[in-house]
Order: C-alpha cells, then structure tokens, then sequence
C-alpha cells in the first residue's frame, strides 16, 4: 500500500535526509522520509504528494517502542533492523501542517484537526512528553512531579497549615504535608479524601503494587 501526502487529505508524517525538504531546522518530529531517500518536513511533503517511507529524517528516523510513542494514527513498524513510526491512511480531511496538540487519551496529535477527528479533546498545544503533569489528578494533599502523585511540600509544622489540619511526616523519607484533622464521615472531608482512624480526613492510598503506595491509615500526631 503507498502512502501520500495530500495537501487536503493527508496522511500524518515527518522528514528525514537529503537536503528537499524545505529546511532542515526544526523537531524530528516535524519530518518525514520519503520513498525516495529524501527528507521533507510535514507541510512539504503534503503540498508535493510524497510518498512517505517513515517519520522522522531519512538518516534519523523517528524510532518508537511500541506505537505509543508515535502519533496517533501511526503504526510502530520494523525497519532496518529497528521499529520507526509510519503514517498510515485515515478518513480525516486535514491540511499538512506540524502543530501538534496533546489529547485527553494521553496521545500526541500532528495537529487540532487530526485531535478533532478522532473525536478527542486537546488539553494543550504541544507533545504529550512536554508536560507529563498535565493528565495527571492527584488528590489533595499531593502534587504532579515527573507525571507522579507524590505528597504535597511546604510545611515544617502545623503553624504552616490551614486551620484544622496538622503537619506530619509519614512516611519519615517523605517531606512533610498538610492533613485535614476533625472530621466525623466523609462527607466533612475534601473530594477525594476519606474520613479514617483518628478523624483524620485522607487521600487513598496510592494505585500500584504495596511498596509503591503510601498508607491508608495513620496515627493522630497530636498525641
């Protein structure tokens, strides 16, 4: 099966070697290889129909673990002797153009149009890897680091807390964070917390095998 670029409906891809493809600068996601040994960026590629070989410059394919780590859209496929992301065909009617978009799915989109088509919202301009915070939700009390949920900084003792709730420090290699302490069921506590032993309002524990998590429950450190 060939794969083109069309200037009105056009399959995603990026560029490789050769010195045809409207500049060389630029993200190696923004280029394609064509069959033809030649690198192009995105928008050239679709404005010239090229057949398109892989992602990425022809001397730097885009390489990929699993098609995860390629647009959405592509396919993870072999290639001398390593997997590269390729475009493949779809129904959308976008024009060529490299602006991608990360999407609510947690994919890298090559531009709002394709996002659109596939019927997922856009949570900000840019690659997914950019921002690995930005689908995560972590429950009170913790913060988004490197995509992970881990415990909230900032308190050195209770006096650094809102009223009602206390400094502690559990796990010890932990940094200190603020809990809310008083409550008598759920529903005094914030969304996402439960009310455990000692009236302390907590967020669950953390998803993942037991040496990941963090306990669920805790003493009163007021005592």
């Amino acid at each position: 099966m060939k794969r083109h670029w069309f200037a009105s409906a056009l399959l995603v891809g990026l560029i490789g070697c050769g010195q045809s493809g409207g500049g060389d600068t630029g993200p190696l996601e923004g280029f394609v290889c064509g069959v033809d040994g030649q690198s192009y960026t995105v928008e050239k590629a679709a404005e010239d129909e090229r057949e398109v070989a892989h992602r990425g410059k022809c001397d730097q394919p885009m390489g990929c673990g699993s098609v995860a780590e390629c647009f959405a859209g592509d396919q993870c496929v072999p290639h001398d002797g390593s997997n590269v992301c390729v475009p493949f065909p779809h129904d959308c009617s976008c024009v060529g153009v490299f602006e991608p978009v990360c999407g609510d799915d947690g994919r890298t989109y090559i531009n709002v149009c394709e996002a659109r088509c596939a019927r997922v919202d856009v949570v900000f301009e840019g690659m997914c890897k950019d921002d690995p915070c930005a689908l995560v939700d972590c429950a009170p009390g913790f913060v988004c680091e490197q995509g992970q949920c881990v415990p909230e900084e900032g308190c050195d003792g209770d006096g650094d807390c809102e009223p009602d709730e206390i400094c502690i420090d559990w796990p010890p290699e932990e940094p200190a964070y603020c809990v809310w302490v008083g409550c008598d069921d759920d529903e005094q506590c914030r969304p996402g917390e439960t009310c455990v032993i000692e009236d302390i309002c907590r967020a669950p524990a953390a998803v993942g095998p037991c040496d990941a998590a963090f306990p669920r429950w805790f003493y009163n450190f007021q005592t």
